[in-house]
Formats: C-alpha cells, structure tokens, sequence
C-alpha cells in the first residue's frame, strides 16, 4: 500500500530545513566563539582621515571591555575621547564633556560583542541591525572563499556581514545609515591570539569612497581594564597603557 504523505507535512520539512540553512551562519559563530572570545582588549590605533587629496595622520588610544564597553582617546593632551557604554555614547572635548548620543557603533557588537551573548538574542541584535539573517551564501573575495549573511549574491544595497569561510572572522561589513549614506567597512590583517582571529587593519568606505584607514598596534587581549575607564564621571582621572 503506498504511502500518502500530506502537504502540510512536507511543507513543515520544507521549512525547518531552511530554517536549518538560513540560520547556519549565525549558529556556528556563536557556538565557535561563545565562551572562547578575550574578554577585553586594548591597543594603539594608527590612523588616516581622507578627504579627496588631503589626508591627517593621529595616533588613537583605545580599550574595551565586552559585550559593550569601548572607549578611544582621539588626543589624551587636548582632552578628545569617546565612550561607548551599553546604549549611551559620551563625548569629550577639552577634558569635558559636550555631547551624550545613542550608542550607533555597530562594530564593537561584531567584532567581540555578540559572542558573550545567547544565540537568540545575536538573531535578534543582528536583525535589529537591518541584516535579514534568512539570505545567506557563499562567495569569493579578495581571492578567498567567504559566507556572506544578509543579502542574495550580486546585491550591495542591503545591509550584509562577510565571513572567512574557514576561520568565521569577520571580513566585511555594508551598513547603509541612511538613503543616502553607505559604509562599507573591509577587516583585513587577522592574527590569531589564543582561541579568536582580531583583525589589524580595516578600511572605511562612504558611497564606494576611502575615506579612513585604520592600523592596529600593541595589540592584548585579556588585559586588566579598570571599569572606571568607561565611566563618564571618572574622565580624566584613570587611563590605560
């Protein structure tokens, strides 16, 4: 006697085996590196600001504690900085502080954050960042294999995130911040420190422009980090090497 099999059946199949695929990406990232990831780091930050042909060279200074803290000292002598904490952002200029924003660095949950929290929580972060985690595929880039989440193959304009298809490091990033304003950030240089990949050197890219490289330095990992670097309140009395 043959077997019927119904359509809502085969339908249910259908769909947890994308479901399956769609969410792969995010699933091995986050069982990769849960656990695994440096809990801060610091390092000197070689940077140029490009504006068509003129270009400004600065030193920056800059620490983290993950998921969500992040400071950069633009010039510790005149007082520049920023500090990124949960959702808030501070600015300072001459040792006080001028600005309190909504903390918009994506890149600090990327780069380290999002390992240190539960998968369906990154689903949803990375969601809430505008990159549909049901595209998914795989490609070649800058002569290596890579997997790339948030868009279908040949299509730029969506927010998307690249991945090395062997080590899982992030290698690009598309965040459009507006109709009108695309970034598009390369992560390249990876080394590796104990059990994670930290890229050296990334380059910023507005509308398909360079507009800012960035070199690492002295870079550590698992560094002894006093929280009250991040504290507003505390500017100007604590630092780190």
């Amino acid at each position: 006697m043959k077997r019927i099999i119904s359509f809502s059946f085969l339908l249910l199949i259908v769909m947890q085996v994308n479901a399956q695929k769609t969410s792969s990406l995010i699933d091995e990232l986050v069982n990769k590196y849960s656990g695994k990831w440096p809990k801060s780091i610091s390092f000197t930050q070689k940077t140029v600001l490009i504006n068509d042909s003129t270009k400004i060279y600065q030193t920056w200074h800059e620490a983290g504690i993950f998921p969500d803290l992040f400071r950069i000292d633009f010039d510790r002598a005149a007082g520049s900085s920023a500090i990124f904490s949960g959702d808030k952002q501070y600015r300072f200029t001459n040792g006080k502080l001028t600005r309190t924003l909504p903390n918009n660095n994506f890149l600090i949950y990327l780069v380290g954050g999002m390992y240190f929290h539960p998968l369906d929580s990154v689903k949803k972060t990375i969601s809430n960042i505008g990159i549909d985690i049901n595209e998914e595929y795989t490609t070649t880039w800058k002569g290596k294999k890579v997997r790339v989440l948030g868009a279908k193959e040949g299509d730029l304009t969506k927010n998307q995130i690249w991945y090395d298809e062997k080590d899982l490091y992030l290698v690009r990033f598309i965040h459009n911040l507006s109709a009108k304003v695309q970034m598009d950030y390369h992560f390249y240089g990876h080394i590796k420190i104990g059990n994670a990949w930290h890229e050296m050197l990334i380059d910023f890219y507005q509308n398909g422009k360079l507009t800012q490289t960035e070199e690492y330095q002295d870079y550590n990992t698992n560094v002894t980090l006093d929280p009250a670097i991040f504290d507003p309140a505390k500017y100007g009395k604590v630092y780190w090497k």
